[in-house]
């Protein structure tokens, strides 16, 4: 499926109230999946409309490394973390406080008296969780969730398969895994897994679209935002290069538009005309 198609199914998939499965973006490992899914989250991330509410943004997740159940609950609440001080904080208090002991309660500064100021004491990481896992008419916006590199996680694919099952069975959550799908299929039919891979994509994912990227305008795009007018007035050659090179690893366009500017930064450009400078730094 190309960019637009994907974009337009994505788009869809997120208005959902409550799909009941994930959708599973695949993809080679450098082929700019990430890239794209990062785009659609700056477009899915939406302005607060109101104090008075707790507007969701969508959540990136990298599961890279990760070794336990914790440790994701931890990012998500690290992500969810920054709206306990946004304009709706006080909002945000009484949401959380439905959800914790009377003792806790009491220890909230609710009236504005100015005794408690820093909420990481008392909101541990399952209950900043209840935003996601509660209907509560204060929280508005979409709960996505976006979870990178599946197939690098270091915990038990059925621990890691059954906590995102949770968020989508139980949660109504939107969930997209983007993941190298084969590498994640060897990784499940290892002899010592719990759960084999047809078990679990039949259990979780509804929909698994393959990234069939536009090198071009993904090139391009990198290099018109590379902040760098040398490499913005070539970025069509570049672009035009990088296809011809046939790698297809999108990492190297990021390495190449750093140590451009690093060896930018090695040439003295007055010792050049600039009409010859500008041709000189083309080839």
């Amino acid at each position: 499926m190309n960019c637009a198609c994907i974009n337009k199914y994505l788009s869809e998939y997120v208005k959902l109230e409550n799909p009941q499965y994930a959708v599973m973006l695949k993809g080679k490992w450098g082929c700019g999946k990430t890239y794209f899914i990062k785009q659609l989250i700056e477009k899915w991330t939406v302005e607060s409309k109101s104090e008075e509410q707790i507007e969701l943004q969508p959540i990136y997740i990298s599961l890279n490394g990760v070794s336990s159940c914790s440790a994701i609950s931890f990012l998500i609440k690290r992500a969810l973390y920054p709206i306990l001080y946004s304009k709706g904080a006080q909002v945000a208090k009484k949401v959380i406080c439905g959800t914790i002991t009377a003792f806790s309660k009491s220890l909230i500064d609710l009236n504005n008296d100015g005794y408690i100021d820093d909420l990481s004491s008392i909101f541990d990481t399952e209950v900043i969780l209840d935003i996601l896992s509660k209907p509560n008419s204060s929280v508005s916006g979409n709960k996505i969730l976006i979870f990178d590199d599946l197939e690098r996680a270091k915990l038990a694919t059925d621990e890691l398969f059954g906590y995102i099952n949770n968020l989508v069975e139980h949660s109504g959550c939107k969930v997209i895994i983007v993941c190298e799908e084969d590498k994640l299929k060897l990784l499940c039919n290892q002899p010592d897994s719990k759960i084999k891979y047809d078990e679990f994509k039949e259990k979780l994912i509804g929909k698994t679209i393959s990234f069939e990227h536009d090198l071009y305008t993904i090139v391009k795009s990198m290099v018109d935002n590379s902040d760098n007018r040398h490499l913005q007035s070539n970025s069509d050659l570049i672009a035009t290069l990088f296809i011809a090179s046939e790698v297809q690893n999108l990492r190297i366009i990021k390495q190449l538009i750093s140590d451009f500017k690093i060896l930018l930064t090695e040439i003295d450009q007055s010792k050049y005309d600039s009409n010859l400078f500008d041709k000189f730094i083309q080839n």
